[in-house]
């Protein structure tokens, strides 16, 4: 598999922060006398971005009137406790180190919060990814194919054939194929194999990261 640039989802693929997502969600709730969700609940409402999260976690939705107080607190406690509880998922970093040792582009591409995306890839990884894009107004969240594309058209000389997206969730699969890129899935994630297979029962799937290795190099 030739590929240039590997382009990253976030929450299920590099980070496992499921659990500080459920206590920001679970913070608002409650605080506007909401019913609180359980972990089930908020992870399978994962990978929209956090307006439809918190759409999912609440009663009617973006129609209940206190919809933008709740998501603004959520919002609020987020940033500044998105880091509590969220752990990287094993060979993670190993494997992002080998592939930029091996000459790959790395860049990340996710609907979470920009400032919360930015701030979580550099505690981790430092500064190796090439490019970090989280969710921003101006361009239309994944699985629109802005975004991707908005990472591509950052690096030179790269097309289209030369990408490989790598995520967990539906939301991902979309994403690769409304914006024509080939995409590899991660089982380990927010969503399990056979779940992954009623997407694209034809998807390659890995269930470690370190895998990725092994697909690209031969």
């Amino acid at each position: 598999m030739k590929k240039k640039l590997i382009i990253f989802d976030l929450d299920g693929t590099l980070l496992d922060t499921v659990n500080d997502l459920k206590e920001a969600v679970n913070f608002s709730l409650e605080k506007n006398e909401e019913p609180i969700k359980t972990l089930e609940h908020v992870t399978k409402s994962i990978g929209n971005g956090v307006e439809l999260l918190i759409a999912r976690c609440l009663e009617n939705g973006f129609s209940n009137p206190k919809y933008r107080v709740i998501f603004n607190d959520f919002r609020q406690y987020y940033l500044s406790h998105s880091d509590v509880f969220t752990k990287i998922y094993p060979n993670v970093k190993e494997t992002i180190f080998s592939l930029k040792k091996l000459g790959y582009f790395i860049a990340v591409c996710t609907n979470k919060l920009h400032e919360a995306a930015y701030e979580m890839i550099h505690k981790y990884f430092g500064d190796i990814f090439d490019y970090v894009l989280g969710s921003k107004k101006e361009l239309n969240k994944k699985p629109h194919p802005d975004m991707i594309n908005d990472v591509i058209s950052n690096f030179e000389g790269i097309s289209k054939q030369d990408v490989l997206y790598i995520g967990d969730t539906d939301v991902d699969v979309l994403s690769a194929k409304n914006a024509n890129v080939d995409y590899v899935l991660v089982s380990y994630g927010y969503r399990n194999k056979k779940a992954l297979l009623s997407y694209d029962p034809s998807a390659k799937i890995i269930d470690d990261i370190s895998e990725l290795i092994d697909l690209l190099e031969h």
